[in-house]
């Protein structure tokens, strides 16, 4: 069931088109071909004949020009961890389409090349969209590349090796794919379609003799002009469970000028060849699925709160299922009586105006709730899993289970993870899941998502078992190899989970073992980079320097990337208190000044995270505006962060992890006598202040404390002297504390669905 599935995610990079998203990995073909070497830049899922006795997968590397070129290395392409999918550039590909029989005992036999053909775009195999079995299962339909540049539909007769092309346009992007009955073959053309009328849907008979355009599937334009494959892919009908009926969704964005984008669902018949509306307006339509009984259909509807509803055939809606926002829906089982939907698990981490650790930032959706409900929609239904992110589910065409992808995403981020994207790292093991026993039974693939299965079951707090899942992973882990390192980032070694390892031991009881983990830990976590070979350039000793002067263990900053990595770690186990014990620890144990900063930084934000205000108001006043006076930086610091001002991270992360006690909101929520108690100590610390950046924050905090005091005269003279500070107009925008503030919070509250 670990078929192929896709999706754009958040934070696609820029490229000269959408990249195309997939998590379309298999290893047993990865391991059995003699294709998928360094060169391989993706590999399809298998496609297994309508007969089940052979299976074809793809695998791309890049397109050459000059055949002397290195091959390109998919180590040399960047991957993104996100759980809605790796993100293929388009890129011009050659893949190579092998076949595979298989063997009375369930095995494969060494699969052998059929054809290779040109793409411009990774994502056909990537996404598994170059090649499709036809009914017959003597036959392949395949995308390739015409002499034009363009995309064209042509069919492979395995026997003879002969080819053919089956549909007489071609386009810039093509997709191709029969109808669940076998009966259809469905092609799909971009906008610069030849000639331009030809493009949208086209549906024939499986000799691809007679073939219908289907009417109003224009497809929209992006910004450039063209439409991905990831377009064109979202845009394929739909088919009812007999076959007879499909059912599609088109957008279209308006010629005029601010005007909203506009959805339609449409259904219609390929022996009729009809098509006709149901339902349009400019909410998004989305997720659309046939009941198993073809007299109505389910889908997502809406961007800003998608909510799930059936639709009748007359078009009428129903209201939605469950009150909260759908993420994902997975459609019917195959008896028809039941259905499954996806929704975040809770919102309850929301950025609001009472959330002050302004260091790290909520992610109130790193969480999703699997629901099962009557296949009529009558009820909500029951959650039967929930802890971690979950993506692509999908219904076995036999039992009551469900493929997925689990995900064990950090609740919070530190602000150097938003900004670095740095810190605690996803993993995506695939799972099938049981819903009527709960029973999960984990595709792991690698040591990595061996040790994400354990970050679930130390989330559950199923200790004994979280280790097991732990100690396998680590004998499984190769050893690494010293490499030089060029690049201040990622720091983290993404293999590294000795401090879930740590924790695991230390709530087993197991003291000593929990220390030497915590040791490793230490050890490990920001290895110094390897000794630069003798002709290493100018630029590389450059950068070796500056990652050598980040990592002096005499300085805050390593002190500061492990305590913010770890702080993550616990607040991914729902474990903030237990992460306030460890940071006092570290408090008090730690070797010097700047190592004592860095913990009281991260510890001032755990106290924050539990809405603990009072008691970080204390810590602030006694602990933390001491440490930062002692240490601060003041002739070298700059405002901004980037990679030449990590060097005074440090006093970035110090002044935000001071900022709720310049503000008036903050100040106001705290108990008048505990204000009394701490006016004293800031008064001391501004008249030993000895730069004009520590007076301006003891007196943005004493402002604030003599306006709640009532202390008119004292609060005048305050304001006086912050106006004249020459670090007021460098520091501080001119509407004040507030503003920066406002601005943490509308960063943090930046969350899609």
């Amino acid at each position: 069931m670990r078929g192929e599935t896709s999706r754009t995610g958040r934070g696609a990079r820029a490229s000269s088109a959408t990249p195309i998203t997939s998590r379309a990995a298999n290893t047993t073909v990865a391991t059995c071909s003699p294709a998928t070497d360094g060169s391989t830049l993706a590999t399809s899922t298998p496609l297994w004949s309508p007969d089940k006795s052979r299976m074809v997968f793809t695998t791309a590397v890049i397109q050459q020009t000059d055949e002397n070129a290195e091959p390109v290395s998919l180590d040399e392409i960047p991957w993104d961890l996100s759980p809605d999918g790796r993100r293929f550039p388009p890129l011009p590909i050659r893949y190579t389409c092998w076949l595979s029989e298989a063997a009375p005992d369930g095995q494969v036999a060494e699969p052998v090349a059929l054809f290779k053909a040109n793409c411009m775009h990774s994502g056909y195999v990537a996404a598994n969209l170059a090649v499709r079995w036809h009914p017959s299962g003597q036959r392949l339909v395949f995308i390739g590349q015409t002499e034009t540049g363009h995309h064209g539909v042509f069919e492979y007769e395995i026997q003879s090796g002969e080819t053919r092309r089956i549909f007489p346009h071609t386009a810039t992007h093509m997709v191709v794919d029969f109808s669940p009955d076998g009966n259809y073959l469905v092609c799909l053309a971009s906008v610069n379609a030849e000639p331009p009328s030809r493009q949208g849907i086209w549906v024939s008979e499986t000799d691809g003799m007679h073939w219908w355009r289907v009417p109003h599937t224009a497809i929209s334009r992006e910004q450039n002009g063209l439409s991905s494959i990831e377009q064109l892919r979202a845009a394929r009908p739909v088919w009812s469970k007999n076959g007879r009926q499909f059912a599609l969704v088109v957008a279209a964005t308006p010629a005029l000028a601010g005007a909203e984008r506009q959805f339609a669902l449409y259904v219609g018949g390929a022996e009729s060849r009809d098509v006709r509306p149901l339902i349009a307006g400019t909410d998004k339509l989305a997720q659309v699925h046939w009941a198993p009984d073809g007299e109505r259909l389910a889908l997502v509807n809406g961007e800003d709160f998608p909510a799930l509803r059936f639709v009748d055939l007359d078009g009428k809606q129903s209201p939605p299922v469950t009150d909260r926002p759908v993420r994902s829906f997975a459609g019917w089982n195959t008896a028809g009586n039941r259905l499954a939907y996806v929704v975040p698990e809770s919102l309850s981490r929301e950025v609001g105006n009472d959330y002050w650790a302004l260091l790290f930032f909520p992610q109130p959706l790193a969480r999703d709730a699997v629901y099962v409900a009557p296949g009529d929609g009558s009820a909500t239904g029951d959650a039967v899993f929930s802890g971690m992110r979950v993506t692509f589910p999908h219904w076995s065409p036999t039992d009551e289970k469900l493929s997925l992808w689990f995900t064990f995403t950090p609740t919070y981020r530190s602000a150097l993870s938003e900004y670095l994207r740095w810190g605690l790292q996803q993993g995506d093991p695939a799972a099938i899941f049981d819903v009527n026993t709960g029973e999960i039974d984990w595709l792991i693939v690698n040591p990595q998502e061996r040790a994400q299965v354990g970050h679930y079951h130390l989330l559950r707090k199923n200790y004994d078992e979280a280790l097991n899942y732990y100690e396998q992973a680590a004998a499984e882990l190769p050893a690494a190899a010293p490499e030089a390192e060029e690049s201040l980032l990622p720091f983290v070694d993404q293999r590294n989970f000795a401090f879930f390892h740590y924790y695991c031991l230390q709530k087993l009881g197991r003291d000593e073992e929990a220390a030497a983990k915590l040791a490793e830990f230490e050890r490990t976590f920001l290895p110094l980079p390897a000794l630069l070979p003798e002709d290493a350039t100018a630029e590389q000793r450059q950068r070796a320097g500056e990652l050598n002067r980040i990592l002096d263990s005499q300085t805050a900053i390593p002190y500061l990337l492990r305590h913010l990595y770890v702080a993550e770690v616990f607040l991914s186990l729902d474990a903030a208190a237990d992460a306030e014990q460890f940071f006092h620890s570290a408090l008090e144990t730690a070797p010097h000044e700047h190592a004592k900063l860095a913990a009281a930084i991260v510890l001032s934000q755990m106290l924050l995270v539990q809405q603990k205000n009072a008691e970080y108001a204390d810590f602030a006043t006694t602990t933390l505006a001491p440490l930062v006076s002692r240490t601060f930086l003041f002739d070298a610091y700059k405002t901004g962060i980037d990679h030449q001002a990590i060097l005074q991270l440090p006093e970035h992360l110090s002044i935000a992890a001071l900022l709720p006690m310049f503000s008036s909101a903050f100040i106001a929520g705290l108990p008048r006598e505990q204000i009394e108690k701490l006016v004293p100590p800031w008064e001391t610390l501004r008249e030993q202040a000895d730069h004009d950046t520590a007076r301006l924050g003891c007196d943005l905090f004493l402002r604030e404390a003599y306006r709640r005091l009532n202390r008119e005269a004292d609060h005048t003279r305050v304001e006086r002297d912050i106006t004249a500070n020459p670090q007021r107009e460098k520091l501080l925008p001119e509407e004040g504390v507030e503003s920066l503030v406002r601005g943490f919070r509308e960063h943090l509250a930046e969350v899609e669905l």
